[in-house]
């Protein structure tokens, strides 16, 4: 099961001693991020980070996994004010890149307790009219391999209408696809302990909005 985080992000455990982040940082040019990724480190003690919308070049991000001690990383980095991926793993020869885009980085895992497993830390599409292309990446990625798999990130989206208070209601036909691609791609949620609403608009005001975007699927 996955633990949210409250700055928004979400980390689960995988396989026998693997524990795994994945947090929308919105930028580590601040020093007070880099302090709090830091101290979520040291919290969670990971193995494996995917970290979206960095807002950074590759230089910054190799700088922060030496700081916290991991052995490498992988850098996609922004273009223009947003964007950018990074994953960093704590044990040499751990993680081999199976692919990566503006979307995602999709890897493979060496555990020696189950072998080989499949993560692709995930960003989707966050204009309305482009989720479509969200899902066609996901369905993709879905016939690439047998491995067991797990989708971690923001998808910019919900599947239910509960996973959102505050404003309009969300438009049914965009739930609907969320939901089919999931169950297309033989994906399912693994929950989560915690606060589930992350993202959030107008705090204290009437209009104040929350939605759940971040979450972690399984097949």
């Amino acid at each position: 099961m996955g633990q949210k985080m409250d700055k928004g992000g979400f980390w689960t455990p995988g396989p026998p001693d693997i524990m795994s982040i994945a947090w929308n940082c919105r930028g580590l040019a601040n020093p007070r991020a880099v302090n709090f990724f830091k101290e979520l480190v040291q919290q969670v003690r990971p193995s494996l980070i995917f970290l979206s919308e960095i807002l950074g070049k590759k230089k910054k991000i190799e700088k922060v996994c030496r700081t916290i001690h991991f052995a490498d990383c992988f850098v996609v980095e922004s273009h223009g004010q947003g964007g950018g991926f990074a994953l960093l793993w704590k044990n040499p020869g751990a993680v081999e890149i199976k692919g990566s885009c503006n979307h995602y980085i999709d890897f493979e895992v060496v555990c020696d307790q189950i072998g080989r497993w499949r993560y692709t830390g995930f960003y989707g599409c966050p204009e309305r009219y482009r989720r479509y292309e969200s899902w066609e990446l996901l369905r993709g990625l879905a016939d690439e391999s047998n491995l067991p798999w797990c989708v971690v990130g923001d998808f910019n989206e919900m599947m239910f209408a509960h996973e959102k208070r505050g404003g309009k209601p969300h438009p049914r036909g965009l739930l609907d696809c969320f939901t089919k691609t999931v169950s297309d791609c033989g994906l399912m949620d693994m929950g989560f302990v915690g606060n589930e609403f992350i993202w959030e608009r107008s705090r204290g005001q009437y209009k104040w909005i929350h939605e759940r975007l971040d979450r972690g699927l399984a097949n």
